[in-house]
């Protein structure tokens, strides 16, 4: 997930209306944690597309339902019968962009809700 600060942060900012200060706050924390996030994915190609195995936090984030994003990111792509690495690995960054943004739509309204 390395190197995904920057797009991460435009990406979340850029879905939604012009974000408070806390706001974006949030989204550079949920950026950097991101960004921390390490994981291990096994598997091969099978029948021409990659078939994972197994997936497994190497490095967390510090948060238990980011950590969830990479491995819920490789698995989404690798559902949709993607056979080169370089396609794979670019559907897992825009899968992994959006599953952030919709876990801090979430916290949000669970925090508007109290």
């Amino acid at each position: 997930m390395r190197g995904l600060l920057p797009l991460i942060a435009l990406a979340l900012m850029a879905q939604a209306p012009a974000p408070s200060a806390s706001e974006q706050d949030e989204i550079v924390v949920m950026a950097r944690k991101l960004d921390k996030l390490k994981i291990r994915f096994g598997g091969g190609l099978k029948s021409g597309v990659i078939a994972v195995k197994s997936c497994k936090v190497k490095q967390s984030s510090g948060d238990p339902e980011v950590d969830l994003i990479g491995c819920n990111a490789v698995n989404d792509c690798a559902t949709q019968a993607i056979s080169k690495n370089s396609v794979f690995n670019k559907c897992v960054k825009a899968r992994a962009d959006l599953l952030a943004s919709e876990l801090l739509d979430r916290r949000r309204k669970a925090r508007n809700s109290e």
